[in-house]
């Protein structure tokens, strides 16, 4: 089982290409950079496979505010829930060498930014 989506899928849940510093590297060695825009909200996801970190800052521009801000040196996997025109999400895994519990974080993107957050049994 795959425990990250490849580029095309992040892609296509983003709407826009990855910036990264590594472009010779294959996908799951370098760290990459999605900046895009929806509404009035700004969002920069940072992904690093390799070494499962998986960062998020999403600002109100017409404010000017950080509304949400996460980062996770210890990203199991993640999985894409929704990719159509309207709507988009996907879903975070963290164990944190937990035998019992996984921290479930769940971000959708379009049509509105919402994130749901839960510890859940393994």
């Amino acid at each position: 089982m795959e425990i990250y989506p490849d580029e095309l899928d992040f892609i296509s849940l983003f709407c826009v290409d990855a910036k990264t510093t590594n472009n010779h590297l294959p996908y799951h060695y370098r760290e990459s950079f999605y900046e895009f825009t929806i509404h009035e909200l700004q969002y920069k996801v940072t992904l690093f496979p390799s070494v499962d970190e998986f960062s998020m800052k999403v600002k109100n521009v017409s404010i000017g505010a950080t509304i949400f801000e996460s980062s996770y040196k210890r990203l199991s996997k993640i999985e894409i829930l929704k990719d159509t025109k309207h709507e988009a999400a996907f879903r975070l895994f963290l164990h944190e060498d937990s035998d019992r519990f996984c921290m479930i974080i769940d971000i959708a993107i379009k049509p509105y930014f919402s994130v749901m957050i839960r510890e859940d049994f393994t």
